[in-house]
This record gives structure tokens, sequence and C-alpha cells, in this order.
């Protein structure tokens, strides 16, 4: 799991886009001939056969999370990687974010006395400090926390003195002395491989936030840059464009789910939005346009008439992706409503909407030939495929979107579950993570139809990919402890 600022970890917040949940660790680049690969130590750019180094973006002290979000070029020259910093003090942080973002901090930290006097009348009765912030406004990200963060700076003794009519507070207080608390600010860049090099040139920054930054996604042929903001109670984000050359991102819609793709014309996206309600299952599935013939933002009367696609029961993260014929593959539930309480549980399927929005048509897999969580799965360059990997196991899964036939390419480990979304080096080779050699670790692998499987990080210390895959009886722990073979 990323790691984040004590204080968040103090309050018990999960990422929407992180956790113990399948996720990209490896980006290929348009041609298949290197990848960015994220490891425990930040984002490396390697080769087939190639050992990890020093990384290009590092990960550790000086960020708050490993480097992570990548989007590569079409060109293939660099890519767009979303990465945060952090700052011990207020002071140092506030020079890093957008003059409106201080403005709202520094107004939100005035009120921060009387909030936490608040919180001290309404939480007497709580026995931990987690209890005392569960629900209150200083238990949500961003602005909120780092206008906390300012005042407790600013005003110690003051807070203090509050924090210490109750026993929680008391533990609040010790909690906020002894664990490192630092200002996390949230970056998308641009990197250039032919000038950023590991321990030279820094990426250019196009935007920074307090808020989480996520999910870049680099238009196919237009210079802009998508991506998600992630908003105060991390059930939702903003899906915004930023043009690649700077300037002020524009939010395209709100509320929106944490899987979106590009349409492959690159001036459109198509995105899930709750039917009702945040956290709703019954999600619509939209298309909205963001730039116009010449890769200019598009106005704002087109952005704002966007195309109802589909209203589906899907399984989360409401993944939706786009295929280059200009179709959209979902996975959701075949359900008719209402139904019975009597009614059998029935299986994700995946469903395949028209370029023109028209027509619903699933893949014709056989009943049970999939694995059963569709929440995660990967299209081939080409369209043709799509792999598939399950949260609740390590089984990978290549099914044929024409006649839905379904290849395991890496079968189901009892004790193990997928922490590592697949991702096509071509549109004929697979790499994923599976267990591998004796004794069995996790491992980066390289699947084809003609060549089968093979290890691509045989040579490396085991403890590169070890979380790459999560043991099921300890969840606290490593995914494996074995030494290098």
């Amino acid at each position: 799991m990323k790691r984040i600022s004590q204080f968040l970890l103090l309050l018990g917040v999960v990422l929407m886009t992180t956790g113990c949940l399948p996720h990209e660790r490896v980006w290929w680049s348009p041609d298949g001939s290197r990848a960015a690969v994220l490891l425990e130590d930040g984002l490396h750019v390697l080769k087939p056969g190639d050992t990890p180094g020093t990384p290009l973006v590092a990960g550790g002290s000086q960020t708050a999370e490993l480097p992570g979000g990548v989007s590569w070029l079409p060109d293939g020259s660099g890519f767009v990687v979303v990465r945060s910093r952090t700052f011990p003090t207020w002071d140092l942080a506030r020079v890093h974010i957008p003059a409106k973002e201080v403005e709202e901090v520094e107004r939100l930290s005035l009120g921060v006395p009387g909030m936490v006097e608040a919180l001290m009348a309404s939480g007497v009765a709580a026995k931990t400090s987690q209890e005392l912030l569960q629900g209150s406004p200083l238990s949500k990200r961003g602005p909120q926390i780092a206008a906390f963060l300012c005042t407790y700076e600013r005003k110690k003794q003051l807070i203090d003195a509050m924090l210490k009519r109750s026993p929680a507070g008391q533990e609040l207080i010790k909690q906020l002395d002894e664990e490192k608390t630092e200002h996390v600010v949230h970056e998308i860049c641009v990197v250039d491989l032919k000038t950023v090099k590991p321990g030279g040139a820094e990426p250019r920054v196009l935007l920074r936030s307090l808020r989480d930054l996520t999910s870049p996604k680099v238009s196919s042929r237009h210079a802009t840059v998508a991506f998600l903001r992630l908003m105060d109670e991390d059930e939702w984000a903003s899906l915004e464009v930023c043009p690649l050359k700077g300037g002020e991102a524009t939010v395209l819609a709100q509320q929106v789910g944490v899987s979106y793709d590009w349409s492959p014309n690159g001036r459109s996206l198509v995105y899930t939005g709750a039917f009702s309600g945040t956290g709703s299952v019954m999600r619509r599935i939209h298309r909205v346009t963001a730039l116009d013939e010449q890769g200019d933002l598009a106005t704002e009367e087109v952005r704002q008439n966007s195309d109802n696609l589909a209203l589906a029961v899907m399984p989360n993260p409401y993944r939706v992706q786009s295929l280059p014929d200009g179709r959209v593959l979902f996975s959701a539930l075949p359900l008719t409503l209402p139904m019975a309480g009597t009614e059998p549980e029935v299986e994700s399927r995946l469903y395949i909407i028209s370029e023109d929005g028209k027509t619903l048509t699933p893949v014709p897999t056989a009943p049970g030939g999939l694995p059963g969580d569709l929440g995660y799965f990967v299209v081939s360059p080409d369209g043709k495929r799509v792999a598939v990997a399950e949260g609740g196991s390590d089984a990978v899964a290549v099914v044929d979107l024409g006649s839905g036939k379904t290849t395991i390419v890496s079968p189901a480990h009892p004790e193990w579950r997928c922490r590592t979304l697949p991702s096509w080096k071509s549109s004929t080779e697979l790499t994923f993570a599976a267990l591998d050699g004796t004794p069995a670790v996790p491992r980066w692998m390289i699947w084809s139809e003609e060549s089968g499987t093979r290890s691509l990080s045989a040579s490396w210390p085991a403890q590169k990919t070890e979380n790459w895959l999560e043991q099921k009886d300890n969840k606290s722990q490593p995914a494996t402890e074995t030494k290098t073979p």
C-alpha cells in the first residue's frame, strides 16, 4: 500500500484508488519496447531483461507516496506521471500550491479552534482518538486537514488545552507529537526521457493540488491530459483536462467513478457516474466531448451536453474502457428488477456498447467461464481481447471479445490474492503478476498464446515484486518473506 501522511493513517482514511485492491504497476510504451514499472523504491523505466537500478522518479522520504498513475505520450518520448511531495510545515507547503487553495486553507484555519471546541463537546464519550475524529470535518483530507495542521502549528498551546479535556483528546495530542505529520502536495508532471534521468533533471510540473490527483490519461491525438481530482469525502472525483503545455485545468464532470477512458478520436471521454447517491452501484455510463477538432478546449455548451450510453448495476470499481473502433466495454450484473429475495445470485458479465450508443451486446462467454470479479480488466491494444484479474484470488484470464473464448493464463491459488492489474505489452503479449519458481514467489510474468508464460523478473531480488500478490491469511505482512533464490 502506498505510504501516506501518518496523520491520515491516524484518521483511518482509505484512498479511493489505492489500498488492498488490484491496481496499476506497469505501463508499457506505445511500441511495447519498454515499460514504466512501479516498484517499492519508485518508478523505473525498463526494457525486458533489464534489472532495476536507480528509479527515474524516486519514492521514499522526499515524497508522500511512491510515484503512480502513468500515461505515455503518443510518440513514446516520455510520459505523464502523478507524484506527491511532503512538507513539514504549512509555510513551506503554501508556496507550492495554487493561490486559490492557499486562500481556502487560510480561511478554513480561522474556524479550526471553534471546530475543535465543538468536537470535544460532541465527542465527550469517545474512548479513542479515532472515535473522537470519526465523522468530523477534521477527518477530511485536502484543504481541511491542511487547515487543521496549519492551525496546530500556529496555535499549538490553544488546541492542546482543548484536547486535554478528555482521554481521547490526550491520545490525539500524543499521536500528533510522536507521528511525523506533513502537508501533502500532489503533482501531475511531464517526464521527458531525453532530459529526465535518475538523479538528474526534475520532471516538468503541470499542476499541483492539496487534493489527490490520480489516473492521468493523455489524449492519443492531442496535447491534452485528463485526470481525476479526488474530492473531500473520497467517494467521488471530478474529471478534468489540462493542456500538456500547462495552464488551467477544466472540470468536465463531477461525482465520477474511479475509471474513465479517452475515446479513439482523442477528443471525448467515457466515464461512469452514480445514478443515485455517490456510493450507488447503479451507474450511468456517459460520454463527454472535451476538445474540438483542432484539439482546443470545446465550448462550455458542448462540454455540458454529455451522452448517456447505458445504465447498469456495475461491480466496484466501475471499470469502463474504450475499444479502438469506438465501442465501449464495461462489466455489469445482468439483473431484472424488481427481483424476489429468493432469486439465485447472478454472475457479472462483460458488455459492449456500440459506437453510436444505441446497442448493448453481451460478450458471449460461457456460464461460469469468467472469474467471479469483473471489476478489474484491461483491453488489448487492438481491442480484440481483454485480460481479467480477480481481486479475491490471483487468477488471470484472457477473453476473446468476439467469440467469448476464455483462457486461464494464470490459475488461482487458494491462499493468494492479486494486487496488480495486468498490462498488455502488445496486442498478443500480456504481462501480469503470478507465483513462479521454487519456492514459489510473486514475479512479473509475460504470456502469449504462441510462446506460453515466462518470468521477466526471475533475476530480481524477491522484495521488488513481493507485494504484487498478497497472502490471504496474513494481510498485514508482505506477500512473501522468501529470500531471493
